[in-house]
């Protein structure tokens, strides 16, 4: 799920979309990936 939000949020070929990276962001940091909880910490997710 991190990974899927780090590319939306990079753009690697998906259009670049920062909702779609945040939701998958806050479903991994809700499974407790620690490393999802610091991407959501950063405006951009990277």
């Amino acid at each position: 799920m991190h990974d899927l939000g780090g590319i939306y949020a990079k753009s690697l070929g998906v259009p670049q979309d920062y909702i779609r990276a945040h939701m998958w962001f806050n479903l991994s940091a809700a499974k407790g990936e620690r490393i999802a909880v610091k991407a959501l910490e950063r405006p951009n997710g990277r």
